[in-house]
């Protein structure tokens, strides 16, 4: 058990890019590094803040993005968390 009072947090980029999401065919991903500089075990959940698409903001609601919903990251250690596109969105999206 954590006492109440520890200062827990996890260190985490402010925006993660990925180039190219919009190519017919071909999968992209990001990777998100999460760092865990306590000593203890940490759990995070994940979801979409905001989502801009060439700069526009989309609605991040209908996301054409996958990442895992919740992450275990050990103690004074980094978990690379992949972020990729959904092949049946990108599909779906006129690129031009």
């Amino acid at each position: 058990m954590v006492p109440g009072n520890v200062n827990m947090s996890v260190i985490a980029p402010t925006e993660l890019r990925i180039d190219n999401v919009c190519c017919v065919g071909l999968s992209s991903h990001g990777t998100l590094l999460l760092h865990n500089p306590t000593t203890h075990w940490m759990r995070v959940q994940l979801a979409l803040a905001q989502i801009h698409i060439n700069g526009q903001p989309a609605d991040h609601n209908i996301s054409p993005f996958v990442v895992r919903p919740k992450v275990t990251i050990d103690p004074n250690s980094t978990e690379s968390v992949k972020v990729a596109d959904s092949l049946w969105f990108i599909m779906s999206v006129d690129c031009r």
